[in-house]
């Protein structure tokens, strides 16, 4: 099986959709077809580059408990 490779775009947006929209992993994962454990760790990767670059705003904590 070969390995998927997906663009820093592909990335970007989904972990907008978690980190921005709220939208839970389970549901972003079936959207678009990778697995939920890749896009928490898209997301974390988001949320440190953010705060270094200062790009998009961060939160404190899941979007779910806020």
């Amino acid at each position: 099986m070969k390995k998927r490779r997906f663009t820093a775009e592909f990335k970007k947006d989904a972990a907008r959709m978690l980190i921005i929209e709220g939208i839970s992993a389970q549901e972003v994962s079936e959207q678009l077809g990778v697995k939920a454990s890749l896009l928490y760790r898209w997301s974390l990767w988001g949320q440190a580059l953010a705060v270094c670059v200062g790009s998009i705003p961060t939160f404190s904590g899941h979007p779910r408990r806020r």
